[in-house]
């Protein structure tokens, strides 16, 4: 039963080329428990998010999904609302400004087909009216030989 925050904990200490028994020792838990965090088998709380942040020297977002995990246990105290707050209000406007990316790439792709539709017609066409000036040259050509 895997979960994004414990692969993203495991991905960081492997980075950090860490092992599972070092964490877990700095964090005052067994090396079983912390086991268990990457595996998504225990939830985690904000508390130790921040201590593994602080262990792994990286900005305690580095650790968090880009969207709410069920592993992670958010409990009702202060800090942790406000950390919840700040993460997701941040994850937020971060998403929706690469969906308005996202959307601007789509209208030009939009507008560029529009653009080779109109041209492919133009030449079709073209290519119809060379056809009808081929043929009536042929008809000439064959006239003309009679």
């Amino acid at each position: 039963m895997k979960s994004a925050i414990g692969e993203r904990i495991k991905t960081i200490r492997q980075e950090k080329k860490m092992q599972q028994q070092e964490v877990a020792k700095l964090l005052n838990i067994s090396q079983s428990t912390y086991a268990k965090i990457e595996q998504g088998a225990i939830k985690i709380d904000a508390e130790r998010i921040l201590a593994l942040a602080k262990i792994f020297e990286v900005e305690y977002d580095k650790l968090l999904p880009p969207y709410p995990d069920k592993n992670i246990n958010f409990t009702n105290n202060q800090m942790t609302n406000g950390f919840v707050e700040q993460y997701y209000a941040a994850s937020k406007e971060s998403n929706e400004k690469q969906i308005e990316q996202l959307m601007e790439v789509i209208r030009s792709i939009t507008q560029s087909q529009a653009k080779t539709q109109a041209a492919n017609q133009q030449l079709l066409e073209q290519i119809k009216e060379l056809r009808a000036i081929n043929e009536q040259l042929r008809q000439e050509i064959r006239g003309g030989k009679g």
